[in-house]
């Protein structure tokens, strides 16, 4: 969840490394345990928008 919010809120070095941690991790999880970190996420990101 974390990572995925890092690499979609971010730019050049800190969405590099949102996305490179977040596939490491991916790597480890069962398909659910990812629907679940995405499904997280989407959640946060609508409950804190982001600010012009």
């Amino acid at each position: 969840m974390w990572f995925n919010i890092l690499a979609s809120r971010n730019t050049s070095s800190m969405k590099r490394i949102g996305l490179e941690k977040r596939d490491i991790l991916a790597a480890k999880m069962t398909a659910e345990q990812i629907a679940e970190a995405q499904r997280l996420a989407r959640e946060w990101d609508e409950a804190h928008p982001r600010e012009p």
